[in-house]
């Protein structure tokens, strides 16, 4: 079997696992996909989904940062990082990669969401009134 074949069998085992419930083992097979394929932004955000669902909210973080850099044209990796930071409070990176997120075309209500509930957090009123505005254009 081609190492391909087989991280990719691990990523849908990875799957399977998780909607069953079993987040260690998903981690596990996640993480031996991602040993053999490290470019595959999509297995960094289920990886980062696994993460956060147990409880691993830093280590979730830095596997959705390394999802948003490998899929630089998805907005939605970099709204869950900002998400992330929120919930961290980590409040200015928030705002940081949120923005970013909320300027791509594609991007959801996440992002704007992140943005206006950080800058609400660090008491920039203005800032988080304008964001609101800007986020119903």
């Amino acid at each position: 079997m081609h190492d391909w074949q087989q991280a990719e069998e691990f990523a849908e085992r990875a799957e399977r696992l998780l909607s069953l419930g079993r987040g260690p083992e998903a981690e596990r097979a996640l993480r031996d996909a991602i040993e053999i394929d490290p470019s595959r932004g999509g297995w960094h955000a289920t990886l980062a989904i696994v993460l956060e669902s147990l409880g691993r909210l830093e280590e979730a973080l830095s596997s959705m940062r390394q999802a948003s850099a490998l899929l630089p044209d998805d907005p939605r990796p970099q709204a869950a990082a900002a998400s992330y930071c929120l919930r961290l409070g980590r409040l200015e990176e928030a705002v940081e990669l949120g923005g970013r997120a909320a300027t791509h075309e594609e991007a959801d209500e996440l992002a704007h969401a992140v943005v206006i509930s950080a800058l609400h957090r660090l008491d920039r009123m203005d800032d988080a009134e304008l964001a609101y505005y800007e986020a119903q254009q």
